[in-house]
């Protein structure tokens, strides 16, 4: 990136710099879908809904998480 652009960027006011950073997220995230997902993150994921599905997922609440 070049250093004129930058300088723009960071004298953009917050709320520009918010609805930037917002653009920029959903462009990696329509990226994201033409990569599309690793097989070994599919098969975790099939993994993980089939053990919710049975009942034998485990689940802790956000304080826990957070004490740890």
């Amino acid at each position: 990136m070049k250093k004129l652009q930058l300088e723009i960027i960071h004298n953009l006011s917050r709320n520009d710099k918010f609805e930037l950073v917002h653009l920029l997220w959903d462009d990696i995230a329509k990226e994201q879908y033409e990569i599309g997902i690793p097989e070994e993150h599919q098969k975790i994921l099939a993994q993980r809904l089939e053990r919710i599905k049975t009942g034998k997922a485990s689940f802790r609440s956000w304080d826990e998480i957070k004490r740890k």
